[in-house]
């Protein structure tokens, strides 16, 4: 599962509420090659969403 409800999804986002992420890092050279998890040199999680803007969205 990846989604959440419609009804949960429609409901605002309060300070009261908190959040959590899972990051799962991957990466994947060529076309043909497998996806190699947790690469050493990725970012940290916290990087990566804030880049993606998940952080931004939260603070909303």
């Amino acid at each position: 599962m990846d989604r959440l409800p419609p009804e949960l999804a429609a409901l605002p986002f309060t300070p009261r509420m908190s959040g959590s992420a899972l990051v799962y890092q991957f990466r994947k050279v060529g076309q043909d090659d497998p996806p190699t998890a947790n690469p050493l040199d990725a970012a940290p999680a916290a990087q990566q969403l804030q880049r993606s803007g998940i952080t931004a969205a939260l603070k909303q």
